[in-house]
């Protein structure tokens, strides 16, 4: 029988407690966010390379792009595939198996690349997973998630061998699997968290970082547990944990008509030195803005960008940033791998 694990407030509260006590390196870090400015949309970049997708297969909204082994992976959820290319940019192979047997997906709610074992992984919207080989595509194996959610938001492989899964309630935001257990993390509360991510997860060297919803936070995720590694520190434009937890969505609703909020962070990337995310500027009754920050963690400081090419980052390799580049109509995007 497959043991189940459940971390409650308490848990995660003595969990912070103890991070007072580690060393510096452990300690939580503070990611201080200027809304105020607007980072030069011409920051110095240095870009390694670019490979124009070719044309065969029209590609739609790419949420995520992988570069391994000399090739790329990018998920087409409007499409509802995973499509591979060469270096060069020509096609090798699609998988698109939609349909309702058991070898098949009625839609994609995320999926991740497993460099270990070479495999890229699909998690289902009918909660299963399917995993197929990163070299040819072909489907390895079918398995359903054993944990218990509303519904996954992605996914992530960890240096364990375990698998991660971000997920939408009905009490946590975060499940670690294994063969035989399920360890869940991260109290949900539906006021705060009911927020679908297209990338929480990010590799920061051996470890994997994590975000969801609309909490500040971002966690380091071990073999067992989640413990926060960096506060993002809004200047005040946040809506407090106990407001969340005191809350009903419909109350949250009017905080967003009432004053101006900083929120909901996503698509999480490391790169060497660098932290990029996104997140959303509420204002009263104006529709929200989408800025990106770019933080350096070691000199500390944090760029807030409101418009520029190269953003949102979809992935990264080798210490590069991966970005998607849109083209003339008609024609597929370029993927770009760069340096700030």
């Amino acid at each position: 029988m497959k043991k189940i694990v459940s971390i409650t407030i308490a848990s995660v509260a003595a969990i912070l407690s103890c991070l007072s006590c580690t060393s510096t390196d452990d300690q939580i870090q503070n990611i201080s966010v200027d809304t105020s400015t607007n980072g030069n949309p011409s920051f110095a970049i240095n870009i390694n390379k670019e490979i124009h997708l070719s044309d065969s297969v029209l590609v739609g909204n790419i949420s995520k792009v992988y570069y391994y082994n000399q090739r790329v992976y990018i998920l087409d959820k409007s499409s509802k595939s995973l499509l591979c290319y060469k270096n060069t940019g020509d096609l090798l192979f699609r998988i698109c198996s939609v349909g309702r047997a058991n070898e098949e997906y009625t839609g994609i709610s995320n999926a991740y690349l497993q460099e270990k074992e070479d495999k890229l992984t699909i998690i289902a919207s009918e909660k299963k997973i399917l995993e197929y080989s990163a070299a040819t595509g072909d489907l390895l194996g079918v398995s359903s998630i054993d944990a218990q959610t509303i519904m996954f938001t992605d996914g992530a492989e960890l240096e364990s061998g375990q698998m991660a899964l971000g997920i939408v309630g009905p009490h946590h935001n975060m499940a670690i699997c294994s063969s035989d257990t399920t360890i869940y993390q991260i109290p949900f509360y539906m006021a705060r968290d009911f927020a679908f991510m297209e990338k929480a997860f990010t590799r920061d060297g051996e470890k994997t970082l994590f975000i969801h919803g609309m909490s500040n936070n971002i966690y380091s995720i071990e073999p067992d547990t989640a413990m926060v590694k960096y506060v993002v520190d809004f200047k005040g434009l946040e809506i407090s944990d106990s407001e969340y937890e005191n809350s009903t969505p419909a109350q949250i609703q009017e905080i967003y008509s009432s004053r101006t909020v900083a929120t909901r962070m996503d698509n999480l990337v490391t790169s060497g030195n660098w932290i990029s995310f996104s997140y959303w500027l509420m204002h009263p009754n104006i529709e929200q803005e989408t800025y990106y920050v770019l933080y350096n963690k070691k000199t500390g400081k944090a760029i807030n960008i409101n418009d520029h090419r190269l953003f949102p980052i979809r992935g990264s390799a080798d210490n590069m940033f991966i970005s998607v580049m849109d083209n003339p109509a008609g024609e597929n995007p370029t993927i770009v791998l760069w340096k700030p």
